[in-house]
């Protein structure tokens, strides 16, 4: 009787390592036509930029959904403090997504500081939703790991696995979009030239129509909020990430007006700060801080929406408290202080820096122009600091800081404008203002604060223009202008290192 002969051990071996072969080269493929199919959006952005920060260079990570990408500017917190900081966030982002990113991010890096948007503990989760493009593209940001796997099955339901993780089985039709496609390629070619770092601000201000309707509408009854189970769970997982990595979570809540105005939010904010400090983390409200930072109505969007943002102004208040906070609280290293040449290449040409660095050396080598003036355009709007910066070869940036009395609404009535003389051996003047002799820079002022009794305007001029004659600056509306400032011979050649 013949033996049967035995199958070799090495044909198997080598068809599973082929098959793994081909399953990876799959799923390289899949994924590359993907990203080509994809949507690229601001989530994806921020783990983009992300990724390639150097490792463990944070000292503060922020993490949380739409309130906390228009309501914490890491430039502001790093201007102030000397550090370097990144937010991490996505909108309707839920506690569950949160910690998961949070695990992905410390793969990368150790914040000596995670700030958590309150606004995520919303007591639901997004693993009922389907096709949620929120949940896709936060996913779709991430790097493939045990962790993105995990974080998909927390977040998705079973029949939503494959077409999270193959986004493109969910954009296939996309190929048609040669536009779109086009423009990811382009973006992929061109990489990455500036610093982002995650904020992205709303532009508008509250007005007085709005701000009556959230004042006449019904309030949302705070009175029984509790905290859901879904939040507590994570809540607790973090406790445990903040004790094995040895990172301080704050959790913070961004100020929106309606809950302000809420008599019933007292209740709402009890229950946050309980649970909160019962894990031994810290808790600010900022709704119970607006009085004392000086929130005021246009320091929140254009908005009657129940999930009403801060605005550019109001995010700027609440990022130069949470950055004062961090130093008096002595969470952060002292920072760079301005010595660090690769911290002050990154910061030195941002308004930030130069508004809010305490440390800053008074001659910066990226400011061309620095000086305290007294001068009055009108009655209670007086410039007594004006700053001229120079950003990149024909970018620059002034910058007017007000006296404390400054009258905002009466400045706000006005249009600003900035002209620029060339010298008369300059010819890079633009072809169509070469009739009248200089370039002009118009613009609304919007009037940002300095500190609670100071405030700033800054504007950006684009120019070819090198030796500049003079620079006049001055307000005007219908009728009217203000009186002149007027600044000369002014050379916008220095080079920055």
């Amino acid at each position: 009787m013949e033996s049967r002969k035995r199958p070799s051990l090495y044909i198997f071996s080598f068809k599973a390592l082929g098959g793994c072969l081909f399953l990876f080269l799959f799923t390289l493929l899949v994924n590359r036509f993907g990203v080509l199919l994809n949507e690229y959006d601001d989530v994806q952005q921020r783990w983009e930029y992300f990724y390639n920060l150097p490792e463990n260079s944070l000292e503060v990570l922020i993490l949380g959904n739409s309130h906390a990408y228009s309501t914490y500017s890491p430039d502001v917190i790093d201007a102030v403090c000397g550090i370097d900081s990144y937010l991490l966030a996505g909108n309707s982002q839920k506690m569950e997504q949160t910690y998961y990113n949070l695990k992905e991010a410390l793969k990368y890096q150790s914040p000596r500081v995670v700030v958590i948007q309150a606004t995520v503990l919303s007591g639901d989760s997004w693993k009922t939703e389907t096709g949620d493009y929120r949940v896709y593209s936060n996913l779709m940001g991430m790097k493939f790991s045990w962790n993105k796997l995990k974080a998909i099955s927390a977040q998705r339901p079973s029949e939503d696995y494959v077409g999270t993780l193959f986004p493109l089985l969910r954009n296939h039709n996309n190929w048609k979009r040669t536009e779109l496609i086009g423009e990811n390629l382009a973006r992929e070619e061109s990489g990455k030239k500036d610093d982002y770092r995650g904020f992205s601000p709303r532009v508008s201000e509250m007005t007085p129509k709005v701000m009556r309707q959230f004042d006449n509408a019904k309030k949302t009854d705070y009175s029984s909020f509790e905290l859901g189970r879904l939040d507590l769970h994570y809540m607790g997982e973090i406790k445990k990430l903040s004790l094995k990595k040895g990172f301080k979570v704050i959790y913070a809540m961004s100020p929106k007006y309606p809950d302000i105005i809420n008599p019933t939010y007292l209740s709402k904010h009890k229950v946050l700060e309980k649970e909160i400090s019962n894990l031994g983390h810290e808790y600010i409200d900022y709704n119970m801080l607006a009085d004392s930072i000086g929130l005021l109505p246009r320091s929140f969007e254009n908005g009657f929406i129940e999930y009403q943002h801060t605005s550019y102004y109001g995010a700027v208040q609440v990022s130069k408290h949470l950055a004062q906070h961090l130093k008096d609280k002595n969470l952060i290293h002292k920072g760079h202080e301005g010595k660090d040449k690769e911290w002050i290449a990154r910061m030195g040409t941002k308004p930030e820096y130069i508004i809010f660095n305490e440390s800053r050396p008074k001659t910066s080598k990226t400011t061309l122009y620095s000086s305290e003036v007294d001068f009055k355009f009108l009655d209670s709007i007086v410039v007594d600091k004006l700053d001229i910066i120079k950003k990149q070869n024909g970018v620059y940036e002034v910058i007017l800081q007000f006296k404390k009395n400054l009258d905002v609404e009466k400045l706000m009535q006005h249009k600003f404008y900035v002209h620029l003389y060339p010298d008369k051996k300059d010819t890079n003047i633009r072809d169509d203002r070469k009739e009248f002799g200089y370039e002009n820079f118009d613009f609304i002022p919007v009037v940002l604060p300095r500190t609670r009794q100071n405030y700033y305007i800054i504007r950006e001029i684009e120019t070819e223009i090198v030796d500049v004659a003079k620079i006049d600056f001055g307000l005007f509306k219908s009728g009217s202008r203000s009186e002149r400032l007027t600044l000369e011979n002014i050379k916008l050649t220095k080079e920055t290192d």
